[in-house]
C-alpha cells in the first residue's frame, strides 16, 4: 500500500499543474466589480432610501417647541378696559367690587413670557409626499443609469484589451511555427555549405531570418506583457498568466446603456411636471397651539392676577399658495423643450447605432469572405513553400527564394487566425437598436 501511495505521488509530482482559464464574461464581471464606480451603486440606493423615508415623514405631525419673553410698549391699563367698555353695567359691577376690596385691579405689566408648544397635522398636502417619494426613485433609476454608461465604458476597454491579447497570442504562436521552419531549412543550408554546395552567406541569410524572428517574438511578447498588465488593473486580479478562453460569438446585439440613460431623464421630467401640479394645489392641516405664560387670553383675569395659565388653540389651516400660478406657465414650457431635446438626442443615437452596426455589418461579411478562403490559402502556401524548401536542397533556387515562400505562409496562417479573432470582436460590436 505505501509502495502505491509513493508512486502516485511521484506521478503527482511530474504531472504538470492545470492552467487557470478565464472567460470574457468573468472578466467582465471583475473589472465590474472592481470599477470605483460600482460603489456608487449602494450609495445611490441609501440616498433613495433616505429620500423615501423622509417623504413618508410629511405625514407625521409636526411639532415645535419655544420660548418667549419680552415687553410691551403700550399695555392694556384700567382706564381703556372701562372706556371701551360696551357693557355699562358690566363697568359698575368692577368698580363697586373695586370700592368694597373684592377686587385687586392694577394695570397690566409691560414684560410678557410663554413657553410654547405647536403642532400641526397634515389632513390633505395636493399630493406632495407621494410625489417626492417618485420622484426620490426616479432620481436614483436616473443616477444608477448614469452609472450604467460609465461601466459600459470599462467593458467596452476590457473587450478590446481581451481580443488584442487573443491576437497577440495567435501571432506568437505563429512566430514560434516560422522559426521551427527557418530552423529545419537553416540545417538544411548549414548541410549544402558543408558539402561545398552552397556558400556561406545562405547559411548567414537563414541565420539572419531566425533573429528577425525572435527579435518579432520578443516585441510580441512585451506587447503582451502590458497589454496583461492592463487586464489585471481592470480586473484587479492577477492575469498575466491566465489562459484566456476564446469566446463564442454573442447571442443578441450588447445594449446601449445611453438608451436607458434618456429614458430615465424622461421619467424624471414627468415627475417634475407633476411637481408643478402639486404646487398649486392647496393645503388642508389640522393645527393645535398651547402656551403656559403670562398674560393670559382672558385679559379681564390679567387685571386681577399676575400667575401664568394654560391657553390653548385647536383649528383647522387652509392654505393655497397663489403665487405658483405666475411662473407655471414658463416652468411647463422649460420642462417640454427638455422632453424634446431628449427626443431628438435619442433620434441621434438610434441614428449612430444603425450607422455603426452597419458598418460592422459590412465588416463582418467581408471578413467572412475573408475566413471562407484562408483554409485553401495556406493550403497552397503550404505547398509553396515546401516545393520551394525541395527546390532549394537541390540547388535549383535561391535562399531568398526559399525564405520570401517561408514568409508568404506564415503571413498566409497569421491573417487568418486574424481574420476569424477580428471577425468575433466585430460581434461584440453590435449594439442593440431601438424601434
Amino acid at each position: 500500500m505505501k509502495r502505491i501511495l509513493s508512486f502516485l505521488l511521484t506521478l503527482t509530482a511530474f504531472c504538470p499543474a492545470a492552467v487557470s482559464r478565464t472567460t470574457l464574461d468573468e472578466c467582465r464581471e471583475m473589472a465590474r466589480q472592481n470599477h470605483p464606480a460600482i460603489k456608487m451603486y449602494g450609495l445611490i440606493s441609501a440616498t433613495r432610501d433616505y429620500s423615501v423615508s423622509n417623504a413618508s415623514l410629511q405625514w407625521v405631525p409636526s411639532i415645535q417647541l419655544g420660548v418667549l419673553g419680552g415687553v410691551y410698549n403700550n399695555p392694556p391699563s384700567l382706564s381703556d378696559l372701562f372706556s371701551n367698555s360696551k357693557d355699562p353695567e358690566v363697568g359698575r359691577k368692577i368698580v363697586d367690587e373695586f370700592l368694597r376690596g373684592e377686587m385687586n385691579l392694577s394695570d397690566l405689566p409691560q414684560h410678557s413670557y410663554r413657553g410654547t408648544v405647536s403642532l400641526s397635522q397634515s389632513i390633505y398636502d395636493g399630493g406632495a409626499s407621494r410625489t417626492a417619494k417618485r420622484i426620490a426613485d426616479a432620481q436614483a433609476r436616473l443616477q444608477a443609469a448614469e452609472t450604467d454608461v460609465t461601466i459600459g465604458q470599462v467593458i467596452e476597454r476590457v473587450d478590446d484589451i481581451y481580443f488584442s491579447i487573443l491576437l497577440l497570442e495567435k501571432r506568437i504562436l505563429q512566430i514560434d511555427s516560422k522559426t521551427a521552419v527557418l530552423t529545419e531549412a537553416r540545417d538544411r543550408a548549414v548541410s549544402r555549405r558543408d558539402a561545398g554546395a552552397s556558400r556561406q552567406d545562405e547559411a548567414d541569410e537563414m541565420d539572419a531570418a531566425c533573429i528577425e524572428a525572435g527579435q518579432q517574438k520578443a516585441d510580441l511578447e512585451s506587447s503582451l506583457k502590458s497589454f496583461r498588465v492592463a487586464l489585471s488593473l481592470l480586473t484587479g486580479n492577477d492575469l498575466m498568466s491566465e489562459e484566456l478562453v476564446m469566446p463564442t460569438p454573442p447571442a443578441r446585439p450588447q445594449a446601449v446603456p445611453q438608451n436607458l440613460l434618456l429614458d430615465r431623464q424622461k421619467e424624471f421630467l414627468a415627475l417634475e411636471k407633476e411637481k408643478l401640479n402639486v404646487a398649486v394645489r392647496p393645503r388642508l392641516d389640522l393645527v393645535a397651539d398651547a402656551y403656559y405664560g403670562y398674560p393670559n387670553k382672558n385679559i379681564f383675569k390679567d387685571f386681577s392676577s399676575r400667575s401664568p395659565g394654560i391657553n390653548a388653540f385647536l383649528g383647522i389651516r387652509f392654505a393655497w399658495n397663489v403665487s405658483a400660478f405666475y411662473t407655471r406657465k414658463n416652468d411647463l414650457s422649460i420642462i417640454s423643450n427638455s422632453l424634446e431635446r431628449i427626443d431628438v438626442r435619442k433620434e441621434i443615437l438610434k441614428l449612430d447605432t444603425r450607422l455603426k452596426n452597419d458598418a460592422v455589418n459590412a465588416e463582418v461579411e467581408r471578413l467572412g469572405r475573408c475566413i471562407e478562403q484562408d483554409k485553401e490559402l495556406v493550403a497552397i502556401r503550404e505547398r509553396l513553400r515546401k516545393s520551394a524548401e525541395l527546390s532549394y536542397s537541390q540547388g535549383e533556387i535561391s535562399v531568398d527564394r526559399m525564405l520570401s515562400r517561408i514568409d508568404e505562409e506564415y503571413q498566409a496562417r497569421l491573417n487568418a487566425q486574424v481574420h476569424e479573432i477580428e471577425s468575433l470582436r466585430e460581434s461584440y460590436k453590435l449594439k442593440e437598436e431601438q424601434e
